[in-house]
């Protein structure tokens, strides 16, 4: 008999992978999951705001309750943890040590200051105000946006039509 194993979907892995970057990160900066969460959540509501500011709310509130959106947010942050602050934090937090030219063995031991500026670093690399200069971030945002536009024209069209 076969034993046959089930491949994890694309979503699966990502979600999995995303699961234990925010792990990773808590440990490294003495963060909780909840507040993970609610500093990614407050982000994500800070950009939104700030970009459809002067807007109609229901503007917002398309894009806000979006999934594209949502997926696109939760992406993008998974990925600048995977990229950009799991690799810096372990070179930080990790202690080492090396030989000096003179021939003297000199060590390396992270202490609270460093957790601190990798707090600070991680709040930077994730704030909104970051992102909304990134050009490579914002060119995403506009493609989500013209995908959330074209999605909705097609709603609304497909009820126009079911109604006549």
């Amino acid at each position: 008999m076969k034993t046959i194993v089930k491949q994890k979907s694309a979503i699966q892995q990502v979600r999995e992978l995303s699961e234990s970057n925010m792990k990773q990160v808590c440990q490294y900066i003495g963060m909780t999951e909840e507040l993970y969460c609610t500093h990614q959540l407050h982000e994500y509501e800070l950009f939104l705001t700030t970009m459809f500011s002067g807007y109609p709310v229901e503007m917002l509130n398309e894009v806000r309750y979006s999934s594209l959106m949502a997926g696109y947010w939760k992406n993008e942050w998974n990925w600048r943890n995977s990229n950009d602050f799991l690799p810096l934090a372990k070179d930080e937090l990790e202690p080492f040590m090396w030989v000096t030219k003179e021939g003297v063995l000199e060590s390396y031991e992270p202490n609270e200051w460093n957790v601190g500026q990798l707090f600070q670093e991680y709040i930077w690399m994730n704030s909104c105000k970051k992102l909304m200069n990134c050009d490579s971030f914002m060119k995403g945002y506009n493609v989500v946006l013209k995908l959330i536009r074209e999605s909705n024209k097609k709603k609304h069209e497909n009820i126009n039509t079911s109604n006549t």
